[in-house]
């Protein structure tokens, strides 16, 4: 997404989620998606960053591709990933697997409120991301943001 920032050095970030869910670890027969837990009640997922695998993810992301492109009700890639989420509930679609990654406030931020985004910024240490819900915000700080 346009409205995620870096606010951290992008390798933590990377070595942690290596780690906590076994990245290098992943079947070939397997395709897996790995999304944030939704900051909103309105989605189960956080389409705006994920994590996924170049060899083995094609699949996952052709049933994304074709939630959003066949059915025109579906207005935004979020709306389309969480159909293919409850799909993959009830084992519609058991090829395709949607890893939850446990939201944490260090790895990733989701201010929705200038003051918060204010807060984040004079806070001793930013979090990796930052996702802005709104475009114009995130804008607006990119052009404060500190350079440490």
């Amino acid at each position: 997404d346009i409205d995620v920032l870096f606010g951290a050095p992008f390798i933590e970030l990377a070595y942690v989620l290596e780690s906590r869910y076994n990245l290098n670890d992943i079947p070939e027969h397997l395709s897996k998606l790995y999304f944030f837990e939704n900051a909103w009640d309105k989605f189960i997922l956080q389409g705006g960053f994920f994590v996924l695998h170049r060899r083995n993810s094609k699949f996952c992301l052709d049933a994304w591709r074709q939630e959003i492109d066949n059915l025109p009700h579906w207005k935004f890639d979020q709306m389309a990933l969480n159909q293919i989420f409850e799909n993959h509930k009830e084992n519609k679609e058991m090829r395709c697997h949607l890893i939850t990654m446990e939201r944490d406030n260090y790895m990733i931020e989701y201010p929705t409120s200038d003051e918060e985004v204010q807060a984040l910024m004079d806070a001793p240490r930013l979090p990796n991301l930052i996702h802005i819900r709104n475009t114009y915000t995130a804008v607006h700080y990119t052009e404060g943001l500190r350079e440490d």
